[in-house]
This record gives C-alpha cells, structure tokens and sequence, in this order.
C-alpha cells in the first residue's frame, strides 16, 4: 500500500501568510470521487471562515459505491490505513515543518485508526460519526450491549483475540476527541449489519462464507468455507474483523448509553461531544455537511478549539 496526490489538474500554491499547521481529513463509506472532493471542500471552507488559515488535504481512500458493499468496504478501510500512515509520516514536523491534526467521519475512522496504530503521529483528532465498535478503543464490560451472541472478542485464546476489535486502537498516540450521535440512522443500520451480516454467510444450494467456532483449537476458530470444500483459516485480522467478527458494543460515533448514566467510550477517547446536545444534529449521519453553516458554525468552531486552534469571535 502507498499513497499519490491527487492528479486533478490543479497544482498547489502555498497562500501567503499561512500558519504552520495541516488537518487532514479522511472520507467514510460509500462515497464517489466527486462527493468525497464536495464534502472536503464544504469542510475546508466552513474552517476558514472560522478563521484557520493552516493546510488542508482530503485523504481519498477506495471506498465501495453501493448499499451492500459495507463489509467488503470496512476491508478496504483497514488495508489502506497504511497509506494513511505513510501520507501522515511524509508531512514535515519539528522546526519549519506542522503541526497535524487529524479529522475523519464514518468508516473513515477505521482508516485513521489504524494508521495511528501502525505509528502514525497528529496531535489531535477529531472522531466524527465514527463507525468503529467501541470495543476497539475501551473494553469495559459495561459497554457490551447484551446482544447475546458468541463473538471472538472474549475468546479464551489470544491468538484469536488478536484477529477481532478488541482493543485494536487501545495503545494509539496523540489526543483523540469522539463527536458523537447516540440516534444516528446510519450508525444504527451500523448496528443491524454488525448483527446480522457477520459472519458473513451466502446460500446456493449449500450455505457457505465465514464462521466461528468458538469450541476449536487455537488457529482454527475463525475460518471461511465454500460450497464444494472447506476453504481456510483466518489469519488476518482485517479479513476476520470484516467479514466474521461481531462487535459486543455500538459504534463509538453512537456511544453506548450504557456507561456512567449517560454513556462514555473512554480508553484511549480523551474527550466527547454529544453532537444532537450541541449542535441539534438529530439522527443525520453527515450533518457536518449537508446543514447549512447557521446549524454547523459551533461544530467547526469546537473542531477548532479542541485542535487548540484560534476561533475567529
């Protein structure tokens, strides 16, 4: 995995007077070129106005355009937090270089995050609508919604542990702040497809697709088989989470309601912001772009601060 600029025809002029800083932002799910580019220019614009006048970069990763193209897409995600990683380690830091901060929305949080976990560096980022099981940042057992199910979060092995979400961002770097969304529509179809689509199984003729068998020896309890013959085990983790690995827990982006009477994903989260108690967002997964800047004015002001960024009043 790499990374390339953006060959848009447009070559990039440093303004004059820009300060020393760069966010960059990295696009969800299911979201062509054009609105990808749409929703990081909608951004860029809403925070100078705000009064940042630092760098600014759209991080594009290849996304899957569709309704049923989820799981195949969260795959992608994970494989291309290693171009995120290198994209971040390639800025400048330290005298005459930035200072990073980081913003991502949806499914581009599993990008994120395992960029910060492969050793990438920001300073601060902004966790928005994240549609990552909380799992992978605080395990607490008071976060586990009761769904019932047999998952390999808990599984007595390590081995298997170490191909789910548990704790997979527990030991990330910098400063990280969760704007969440408890009744975000598409979080909560977030949470039937984690339900009901994982392990992922097809049916023709014979079922097949991939399991979890929790009663099997170690190296063989997450496999994948095919109609004719079984087919192998997995070894991995951004395949098993994928495809056969449920989460215990919501989405971060919809916090869990479970914990402290009100619900905090905390672990390796710094911070939180009810986003419907601030902002009035309501149910609208992508409000940051699609409400008119009079609603989203005080969210990018907050993204701001939170980066210890200057607001204009």
């Amino acid at each position: 995995m790499s990374w390339a600029d953006d060959a848009n025809g447009y070559t990039f002029e440093a303004p004059q007077g820009e300060t020393k800083t760069c966010i960059v932002m990295v696009h969800g799910w299911n979201q062509t070129y054009e609105r990808s580019t749409m929703y990081a220019e909608t951004a860029f614009k809403r925070l100078w106005h705000r009064g940042y006048k630092g760098r600014f970069v759209r991080f594009r990763w290849p996304t899957y355009v569709g309704l049923l193209t989820y799981n195949n897409s969260e795959y992608k995600a994970w494989k291309c937090g290693e171009s995120l990683q290198q994209y971040l380690d390639s800025i400048p830091r330290g005298s005459g270089g930035f200072t990073v901060n980081m913003i991502a929305h949806s499914m581009g949080n599993i990008v994120a995050g395992e960029a910060l976990r492969r050793g990438a560096s920001v300073a601060n980022y902004a966790l928005w609508n994240a549609a990552v099981p909380s799992i992978c940042y605080d395990d607490r057992a008071a976060l586990d919604q009761g769904w019932g199910y047999t998952h390999p979060n808990d599984d007595p092995d390590a081995y298997t542990r170490s191909l789910a979400y548990r704790d997979r961002f527990a030991g990330v770097g910098g400063r990280l702040i969760n704007f969440y969304l408890e009744d975000d529509s598409a979080l909560g179809a977030w949470a039937a497809n984690n339900r009901l689509s994982k392990p992922e199984r097809w049916t023709s003729g014979f079922l097949a697709g991939y399991g979890y068998d929790r009663a099997a020896i170690s190296g063989r309890k997450l496999y994948i088989e095919f109609w004719t013959a079984f087919g192998r085990y997995m070894v991995d983790p951004h395949e098993a989470m994928s495809y056969a690995v449920k989460s215990p827990t919501l989405a971060v982006g919809a916090d869990s309601g479970l914990v402290d009477s009100g619900g905090s994903t905390y672990g390796s989260i710094n911070a939180e912001i009810d986003m419907n108690a601030a902002y009035a967002f309501d149910d609208v997964h992508s409000a940051e772009y699609l409400f008119p800047i009079q609603k989203t004015k005080a969210l990018y002001d907050q993204t701001l601060r939170e980066f210890r960024l200057p607001v204009l009043p």
